[in-house]
């Protein structure tokens, strides 16, 4: 439930919608108040979605609920107005999408040097990094980058650090707010198969091959829940790090009324507290990746 913004109007002077960060705009009445003079640019951010407001001049902020007291109205609280909504979102994607060209632009595929001896020190093929179509971009350097798909859409870029003492930061998602909650990365392609193995990481899904998907986070959103049930997998194997192992046995009992075979990888590496496929992979080769998942793999009854 949030604040009409027709209802505001009947009490603020409206300025205009703010094209990407969902927010209405209206002339403060509190910078007169607080000695700056009145307002005549309108500075008045109020976010038609959470209920909340900010002045950019004079820095009042709060809920609807004081800005009421504060103003000494009534707001009654009803449904988001879906016009005003659809219009945000719209404008949203649209800017989205712009960054996203811009990117793109700058985007340059990779077959040599640095970051390509980075990927191969992580035992990716070089059919991978070429079908992938890892590259970099000028703007960020010391990364090396993979272009986020989903349903043949181009969504962003992840970065993957090649110098942590350089960027501070393991990895760097592009344009930031991309949706990554609401697919799986390699998606397109794994879901052709019965089998699929979740991960949390890009390298370890591509440490699988093509039925190994990344959920870019030891969680499964509701979105990505609903990917899965849709697609009719035949089985959906959990395999996040070991230190998630608890997370991934919770995941494949929550999947297990809706998928044939659900199971999650038992560990058992006392030695080792992090872990994680691709450390696999780096140690033992590709084929032992395959044989670790099916010997590791506890399904739920």
């Amino acid at each position: 439930m949030i604040v009409s913004v027709n209802e505001l109007k009947k009490h603020l002077k409206f300025k205009r919608l703010h094209n990407s960060n969902g927010e209405a705009v209206f002339y403060c009445p509190f910078c007169e108040r607080r000695g700056l003079g009145k307002d005549l640019s309108g500075h008045l951010y109020i976010n038609i979605r959470k209920g909340t407001y900010f002045c950019h001049r004079c820095h009042s902020k709060g809920s609807m609920y004081k800005l009421a007291k504060e103003l000494n109205i009534f707001i009654p609280l009803q449904k988001p107005n879906e016009d005003i909504l659809k219009f945000v979102e719209y404008q949203q994607k649209k800017a989205f999408t712009q960054q996203v060209n811009i990117l793109q632009k700058d985007f340059k595929p990779i077959s040599e040097g640095n970051a390509v001896d980075y990927l191969l020190s992580r035992k990716l093929t070089i059919d991978q990094i070429k079908g992938y179509t890892w590259g970099i971009l000028d703007k960020y350097p010391n990364f090396v980058f993979i272009p986020i798909v989903f349903d043949n859409y181009l969504f962003g870029f992840q970065g993957r650090s090649l110098d942590i003492e350089k960027t501070k930061k393991r990895y760097l998602n592009v344009p930031a707010g991309m949706p990554m909650s609401e697919f799986f990365f390699n998606f397109d392609n794994a879901k052709y198969f019965s089998r699929v193995i979740i991960t949390e990481g890009i390298f370890d899904a591509l440490s699988i091959g093509l039925r190994g998907i990344a959920s870019f986070s030891n969680r499964i959103s509701k979105k990505q829940f609903e990917l899965l049930i849709s697609n009719n997998f035949k089985e959906v194997i959990i395999g996040f790090d070991k230190d998630s192992e608890q997370i991934a046995k919770q995941k494949a009992q929550e999947l297990k009324p809706y998928i044939n075979k659900t199971g999650y990888i038992n560990w058992n590496m006392k030695a080792q507290q992090k872990a994680d496929l691709n450390d696999i992979l780096v140690m033992f080769g590709r084929k032992a990746v395959n044989e670790f998942i099916n010997k590791r793999t506890i399904w739920i009854d």
